[in-house]
C-alpha cells in the first residue's frame, strides 16, 4: 500500500510538472504567434525560361493571385523596414505580411510594381549595387519611382558574392560599401537591412 501511495505521489508530481511545462511553452508559443509575421521572398516576376531563372521566377498572374489572396483577407502587405518599426514600437503585427524581392530585377518594376500599387501593397527590394542599370536589372529612374511610392530598398551587397568565402576586408567592402553608396545615390535613403547573397552567412 505504501508503495502504491509513493507511486501515485510521483505520478501526480510528474503530471503537475508536465502540465506546468506545457502551459509555459503554450503561453510562449502564443506570445511568439502574436509577435511574428510571415516574410515572403521573391526574385523575378514575369515570364521566362525555367533554366535561365533556376526556379527563381513566378508568373505575373500567379504573383497577382497571391497578393490578391492576402488583400482579400485583410492582410496588410508591407516592407521589412515597416515591420521592424512596428515591432520596435510594440505595435500589433497581426495580419501583417512583409514581402521582399532579391537582386533588383527590372521585372520587379514592369510586372510586380503595378500589382503592388493596385492592391496598395508595399515591400523591400534588395539591390545588388553593381547590377543597377545593367541589362535585366532596375535602373535609377525606376528605383526612384518605386521609392516615391513608398517601397523600401535594402542592400544585397556590392556584387552578390558569397560572404562566407571572402576575407574580412572584402566583406566589409561588400556590406558597408553597398550601404553607403545606395544611401548616397538615392536621395540619402537610409539602408536599414541587408539580404545575404544566396542566404549564406557565418
Amino acid at each position: 500500500m505504501d508503495m502504491l501511495k509513493k507511486i501515485s505521489k510521483w505520478i501526480i508530481i510528474v503530471a503537475v510538472l508536465f502540465l506546468g511545462a506545457f502551459a509555459y511553452f503554450f503561453v510562449d508559443y502564443i506570445d511568439y504567434k502574436n509577435q511574428s509575421a510571415p516574410i515572403l521572398m521573391y526574385h523575378g516576376i514575369g515570364y521566362g525560361s525555367v533554366e535561365d531563372w533556376d526556379d527563381m521566377l513566378i508568373g505575373t498572374k500567379l504573383f497577382e493571385k497571391q497578393i490578391k489572396y492576402l488583400s482579400d483577407r485583410d492582410y496588410k502587405i508591407i516592407s521589412v523596414e515597416e515591420l521592424a518599426e512596428r515591432l520596435r514600437n510594440n505595435q500589433s503585427i497581426t495580419k501583417y505580411v512583409a514581402i521582399t524581392f532579391d537582386d533588383g530585377y527590372e521585372n520587379n518594376y514592369t510586372d510586380a510594381f503595378p500589382i503592388l500599387k493596385k492592391y496598395k501593397a508595399n515591400g523591400t527590394i534588395y539591390l545588388i549595387r553593381n547590377a543597377i542599370g545593367t541589362s535585366g536589372y532596375l535602373n535609377d529612374q525606376q528605383i526612384r519611382e518605386m521609392l516615391k511610392y513608398g517601397m523600401k530598398i535594402g542592400s544585397h551587397t556590392m556584387s552578390h558574392t558569397d560572404l562566407t568565402t571572402i576575407s574580412s576586408d572584402l566583406y566589409q567592402r561588400e556590406i558597408t560599401g553597398s550601404k553607403m553608396i545606395l544611401g548616397q545615390r538615392f536621395l540619402d535613403v537610409v539602408i536599414e537591412s541587408i539580404s545575404y547573397p544566396n542566404g549564406m552567412y557565418n
